[in-house]
């Protein structure tokens, strides 16, 4: 679909309409039902069949024939956040129209009361709609607001040069003639219902209505009564737009990127972020140019969208669609366990996934609030909903989706509620990002062969063994490597004679590092972790009973040996052990390139 005009867009949708049988065709028909054959046109305009007319064409807007003071089904092409795009749907113009003259707000009163109650029962109808409002300006330029979740108009906007657009903005490219004609089949009966019920003795008192009492999801302007009449109708419209209320993932999404500008939160640094930790080097696409938002308009999907970049790393992740049949957002940190564009294997996604393991076992406080979930290749279900734990190796199939965060339905929580919750993700993907190496993107001898199309299943199997079996030699080969740094330094203080690699107890265990000096001995454990608090835990352990265990030597120092500098909440827990229990506990740092 690709229009010239306003004209030729309305006329294709008449024929299409006619050719394919859709029942807005019958739109005239309909009127003259719900209206006892009192239409109220114009005596100089000929009745029409059509849905549109041309004498009722604006420049870049047409309403269905006789609709100006209606609902009236309604199509625009114009320009919405800088891309041409056509909205369809219906329309409620808010100010008096021709036929209004005698009481100029009553018969719009009534249609605004009809539509509220109407979307009130038939909520869940509407979900996928967007709703939004055009204001005149002074220099009588009507302005489009933002999109927001279908919601009660507000009786504060009657009168006020106003028009109410229920629909959709879509750019012609992934537009057709039928989802345009589908729209209005499924908006016909709200059309119907207010056309209808516009009797001058049919009113409605305020409590005179009362949602069904299954509906779940009540609206922020429910919950927050609205302004008094006299504040504006643009002031009224920003508190509106200050409540998360998306109506699709790009306004969710570009919601979450302008709160994270204005409200001081770190993630909103993330692009400076990916930089610092993968020393500028960073592998997005050539055809793109950077950006500094946390979400890019062209990493969008359906319903769903990962941080600019975050393809193949751990990302921040928002959704918006239906769990257990209601609408939620699902925001948080993702790992998708499948080759992205510029992977070669998943070893580095398995490296990522020990790190993630890594910082959960040292860090489980870090997580509260949260849950953990996956979703198997080829399901939108969430499994295994808990809170945060290691992902076991079981579970490393291709294609596995795996989600740590929350799903909210969207009137319960706030753009705030997800920044914050990114936040408290931000120290993980640090972590993970930049502790990987050079290392963890190496894989096995023939673990990047491509299967056979006729053995995918065998094939698939060994490549996932085989990048599990890269990922666990990558980390041992880091341990040997930390190990051989430190007993070269070692000897070279102390003569290599001193120094003994790997030396058994009496007992069968091995000890990394035993350096002697004056008669003592030093014991030194090493653990290739980037988190010192993960090496204290698993080294104390097996230092001890090398040191005590019955029959066992005493030496003077026990010392654990991890990849980073130990922090101030670690040094003053090896105080704690020292002076309560006369440990001879140290920590020590050895970087490896």
């Amino acid at each position: 679909m690709n229009p010239d005009n306003i004209k030729e867009l309305a006329r294709k949708v008449d024929v299409k309409a006619k050719e394919r049988n859709y029942v807005i065709a019958d739109l005239q028909k309909i009127r003259r039902e719900v209206k006892d054959n009192d239409l109220g046109d114009r005596p100089d305009q000929k009745p029409t069949s059509d849905i549109f007319r041309l004498s009722d064409f604006d420049n870049d807007f047409a309403f269905h024939c006789g609709g100006r003071n209606e609902l009236q089904f309604n199509l625009k092409i114009r320009e919405y956040d800088g891309e041409r795009k056509i909205r369809y749907g219906v329309a409620i113009r808010l100010q008096p129209g021709r036929s209004d003259n005698l009481d100029i707000k009553k018969p719009v009163r009534r249609r605004v009361k009809l539509f509220n109650h109407y979307l009130e029962a038939h909520r869940e109808e509407f979900s996928g709609l967007g709703m939004s409002y055009s204001i005149r300006k002074d220099d009588g330029e009507k302005v489009p607001s933002r999109l927001f979740r279908p919601h009660k108009i507000p009786g504060q906007l009657l009168g006020e040069e106003v028009t109410v657009v229920l629909g959709k903005r879509e750019k012609p490219s992934v537009l057709t003639y039928d989802d345009i004609l589908t729209l209005y089949d499924e908006l016909l009966p709200l059309y119907k219902y207010i056309e209808r019920n516009l009797e001058p003795e049919d009113s409605f008192d305020s409590d005179s209505f009362s949602p069904p009492a299954d509906q779940k999801n009540p609206l922020p302007s429910d919950k927050n009564p609205l302004p008094s009449p006299k504040q504006p109708s643009s002031e009224l419209l920003e508190q509106l737009g200050n409540e998360l209320n998306p109506v699709n993932i790009e306004e969710l999404a570009q919601g979450v990127n302008r709160k994270a500008d204005t409200g001081g939160y770190a993630v909103a640094d993330l692009q400076d972020i990916r930089m610092e930790e993968k020393d500028n080097d960073l592998p997005d696409r050539p055809d793109q140019k950077p950006t500094f938002d946390i979400f890019r308009v062209s990493d969008f999907s359906d319903d769903f969208v990962f941080h600019c970049g975050g393809r193949n790393e751990l990302q921040f992740n928002l959704a918006l669609r239906r769990f257990d049949g209601i609408w939620k957002v699902r925001y948080g940190a993702a790992f998708l366990y499948k080759l992205g564009r510029g992977m070669e294997s998943l070893v580095s996604m398995v490296s990522r996934i020990r790190y993630f393991n890594e910082y959960l076992r040292a860090n489980p406080e870090a997580f509260t609030g949260l849950k953990l979930w996956y979703e198997p290749k080829g399901s939108r279900k969430p499994r295994g909903d808990s809170p945060p734990q290691e992902i076991p190796e079981q579970l490393l199939e291709e294609g596995t989706f795996f989600f740590i965060g929350r799903r909210s339905n969207p009137s319960e929580i706030s753009y705030d509620d997800i920044l914050t919750a990114f936040d408290k993700l931000l120290p993980l993907y640090k972590y993970i990002e930049r502790n990987l190496s050079p290392e963890d993107f190496s894989e096995q001898e023939d673990s990047t062969q491509a299967p056979d199309e006729e053995h995918l299943s065998t094939s698939d199997t060994y490549e996932t063994t085989a990048e599990r079996i890269a990922a666990t030699v990558s980390v041992e080969r880091t341990h040997d490597r930390m190990r051989d740094v430190l007993a070269k330094r070692l000897a070279s203080e102390h003569g290599r004679g001193n120094v003994h690699v790997e030396r058994s107890t009496q007992h069968g265990k091995s000890i990394d590092l035993v350096v002697q000096t004056d008669g003592r001995e030093w014991f030194y454990e090493v653990k290739p972790f980037s988190e010192p608090r993960l090496c204290l835990r698993k080294a104390i352990g097996q230092l001890l009973e090398y040191a005590y265990w019955s029959g066992s030597e005493t030496p003077e120092r026990l010392i654990v040996v991890g990849k980073s500098e130990l922090d101030s909440r670690g040094e003053a827990y090896l105080s704690t052990l020292k002076e309560r229990f006369s440990l001879p506990l140290e920590y020590q740092s050895v970087q490896v390139g």
